[in-house]
Parts: structure tokens; C-alpha cells; sequence
């Protein structure tokens, strides 16, 4: 019977394994806007469907043109509409204030990752809030923020996410090698405060 419940508890983390894998391939061409402002009021109830009309409603069409004027016009990625699946807003956290975000499906990787890639441009606009982020698996966002954690206890030098995974540098070195983590049993431990 041990035996047997061994292979079955063997099995079934070898299947979770591959449902996490599945879920990070199906996110990778995905990614989320954060901050994204709505098109003003007016036009969004008067192209938003009856059935997606509400107080913030805003149709995917003015969502996807929102989006494709900020890679363009924002970061210098040139993006056709062809380039973007779906784009709409999310559903919104009540204690999340500003726009709902907004999930980016593209049916091109390389303008996915060019995307991804020009994000660090937002910094330099004063008046923007707006953040872009990969659309990540529960577990992989949980595993991130402990690695961010430990990168503002300054226990490592930097994290930050790619291709749906995270990864880390122990120092600002240039010879330091990015270290990929998948578990927090890899990570360094906090030092402890007394």
C-alpha cells in the first residue's frame, strides 16, 4: 500500500509539473498593462456592447487601439493591429485603485518580446503610471514577490521575470551570472532580525 501511494503522490507531481508548464506556455504570449487610462466616458459607453455596458466599460476595440497607441507612440515598437489577438480590460480588484489592467494577447512572439523588451522607456514619461508586466501563473507570482523581497532586504542585487520565469543576481557584478530560480527552497535565506 506505502508502494502504491508513493507511485500515485509521484504521479500526481509529475502532472501538476506539466499543468504548470502548459499554464506558462499558454500565458508566454501575454502581457498585462497596468495604469493603462480608459477612453474617456462618452465613447466607451457609445462602442461598448450591451453586454459588456457598465459604469467602466470600455470596448475591446478602444482598448486594443489604447494599447497599440502606447507601444507606438510610448516605447517606438511598431505594432499593427495585426500583431495584438485580444486586448481588454481585466476584472477589477476592489481595492485596486486607477483603471482596471488590461491583458495583451499577441499573435507575434517577437513583437510580444519587443514589447517587453522597450517597457523601461515608461520610466522615463513624468505624468505615467503605466507598468507592463508578464502575465504570470499564481505560483510564479507568489515565487517572484519572495525574490523581490529579498532583493529590497538587499540579500541579492536584482530579480525580474522572463519568458514566465524569474530570475536573480546575487551582486551588481557584471561577471555575476543571472541565477534562474524555481523554488524558494534555491533562494538565500533572510537574515534574521533580533
Amino acid at each position: 500500500m506505502t508502494t502504491k501511494v508513493n507511485n500515485l503522490e509521484d504521479q500526481l507531481t509529475a502532472a501538476n509539473q506539466k499543468i504548470d508548464e502548459l499554464e506558462l506556455y499558454n500565458r508566454r504570449d501575454n502581457l498585462i498593462i497596468s495604469g493603462l487610462p480608459m477612453q474617456n466616458a462618452a465613447e466607451a459607453v457609445t462602442t461598448a456592447t450591451p453586454e459588456n455596458r457598465s459604469r467602466n466599460a470600455e470596448h475591446s476595440s478602444c482598448t486594443e487601439n489604447s494599447v497599440t497607441e502606447l507601444f507606438n507612440r510610448h516605447l517606438n515598437v511598431p505594432i499593427v493591429a495585426t500583431d495584438v489577438s485580444i486586448a481588454h480590460r481585466l476584472k477589477q480588484n476592489r481595492a485596486t485603485e486607477g483603471p482596471p489592467a488590461v491583458i495583451v494577447r499577441f499573435t507575434n512572439r517577437k513583437a510580444r518580446d519587443a514589447v517587453y523588451a522597450a517597457r523601461r522607456k515608461l520610466k522615463n514619461l513624468r505624468e505615467s503610471r503605466v507598468f507592463i508586466n508578464e502575465d504570470l501563473s499564481k505560483p510564479t507570482v507568489n515565487l517572484f514577490m519572495h525574490v523581490s523581497k529579498l532583493a529590497k532586504e538587499k540579500v541579492i542585487h536584482s530579480t525580474w521575470t522572463s519568458a514566465g520565469e524569474v530570475f536573480y543576481k546575487l551582486s551588481s557584478d557584471t561577471l555575476s551570472r543571472p541565477i534562474r530560480v524555481q523554488s524558494s527552497s534555491e533562494l538565500p535565506v533572510l537574515p534574521c532580525s533580533d
